[in-house]
């Protein structure tokens, strides 16, 4: 797993917060939230969400729950709207079988064989309204896939928007998860100096030997 992010303007915190962990039955959890806004505020509200989100899974939520408990608390917060988005991957390390669920969060992206697949779901993010609406996308990953989860500060910065941003994941996915990002992250730059928060979170499949 590799991650790669980068702030908006001269802000020196990025608001797009992320989060893996391995649970005892041998599932990966991939986390990444981004915030209302950027900079510091935005920070507050992923990380908020996000660890919430973890805290939950951590201790025995369903994904279904743990969502639910972050909606609830989030719309309780008072003062101003607050919002992050949830963009969740959990991959079952022994069979390869993957979710990907979806809050308000761009598509994310598995290259297979050079081959680029995009697997997204139109939802509002977190915080919103009283009841969660999730929709779980399954595959089942191979050995060698790469799956790249990205926030909408990398995307609005293509010229060519997500057709342009295929493309460029199709020549790095190749590279080491972390200068995958590196790579994304550029090719966003090409058009000038970033307009959003930034966040690109790779990780590719490989086998190890149990002994």
């Amino acid at each position: 797993i590799g991650v790669f992010q980068l702030s908006k303007g001269k802000n020196r915190i990025c608001g797009d917060c992320y989060d893996s962990f391995t649970d005892q039955h041998g599932h990966l959890y991939i986390i990444l939230s981004d915030g209302m806004g950027s900079g510091v505020s935005a920070m507050q509200e992923s990380h908020a969400a996000l660890t919430l989100m973890a805290q939950g899974l951590r201790a025995g939520y369903t994904r279904a729950q743990a969502l639910d408990v972050v909606n609830a608390l989030m719309l309780m917060c008072t003062g101003r709207e607050m919002y992050a988005t949830m963009d969740l991957c959990v991959v079952d390390l022994h069979t390869g079988e993957a979710a990907f669920e979806k809050l308000g969060a761009c598509a994310s992206y598995v290259v297979r064989d050079g081959e680029v697949r995009s697997i997204g779901s139109d939802t509002l993010p977190v915080g919103v309204l009283p009841d969660v609406e999730v929709k779980s996308l399954r595959m089942t990953l191979n050995e060698g896939d790469v799956v790249i989860m990205i926030t909408d500060g990398v995307i609005d910065s293509y010229p060519g928007g997500e057709e342009e941003l295929q493309e460029t994941v199709q020549k790095c996915a190749w590279l080491h998860p972390k200068a995958v990002g590196e790579r994304l992250i550029a090719g966003a730059l090409e058009s000038g100096e970033a307009r959003d928060d930034m966040a690109v979170l790779c990780a590719r499949v490989v086998r190890t030997m149990l002994h």
